[in-house]
């Protein structure tokens, strides 16, 4: 028989005395042929997914609505992040559906967050454009997913349709929104107009911005 040694094929790697090629494990993928080692097998790249073994390429990019670091296995990851001892390094792994809040085009690395004035009480989004108007009467800073309860407009302040608010020392605050005109006050938090503020009672004078006592 004419008995001839071969390279080892792409997506798998061949140790020494190998008899045959061994695999490179779903998740990785190895473009060479050179491979002599598990750790030869490369990490599937962020933003994109590695389905089967053996493979010379990862599979194709992650899909709208979900976000990949490596390793991931399939296209649409649910399993969450995790770290991922490779090659004497600790690499962020896994994927997961976008979160609320924010959205993720094809081929996501990370989540990106609604923009100011907007927000999204659902998982799964795919672009910015289907994240939801900030509701009159209430501000929207970056990556808002829940606009009831703590986004209400603050006292002494209206907040029209699309208002936007930014993020304090980790608070969700709206230093901009804006006041209720000299003369009048803000008797409750959600005003949506100038129009919503009350008249400054006799007796009494009201600065722009003013609250009850």
């Amino acid at each position: 028989d004419n008995v001839q040694n071969q390279s080892c094929p792409r997506g798998n790697y061949c140790p020494t005395a190998s008899e045959v090629a061994t695999a490179c494990p779903p998740g990785t993928y190895l473009p060479t042929r050179s491979g002599v080692s598990s750790v030869d097998c490369i990490p599937c790249p962020n933003g994109t997914f590695c389905e089967n073994q053996a493979l010379p390429e990862n599979s194709g990019q992650c899909d709208a609505g979900f976000y990949c670091h490596r390793n991931v296995l399939n296209a649409r990851p649910t399993n969450g992040l995790y770290t991922l001892s490779y090659d004497g390094q600790e690499l962020s792994a896994g994927g997961d559906i976008c979160p609320a809040g924010s959205y993720c085009p094809v081929g996501s690395e990370n989540p990106i967050e609604c923009p100011a004035g907007t927000y999204s009480s659902t998982q799964g989004l795919s672009d910015k454009s289907v994240c939801t108007i900030c509701s009159a009467g209430f501000f929207c800073p970056p990556g808002s997913s829940d606009i009831r309860g703590t986004l209400e407009c603050p006292l002494g302040r209206y907040c029209p349709k699309e208002t936007e608010g930014e993020w304090v020392d980790g608070v969700q605050a709206c230093p901009d929104c804006p006041r209720c005109p000299a003369g009048t006050f803000g008797s409750s938090k959600g005003l949506k107009d100038s129009s919503e503020c009350s008249p400054c009672p006799g007796g009494r004078y009201c600065s722009e911005g003013a609250t009850p006592d």
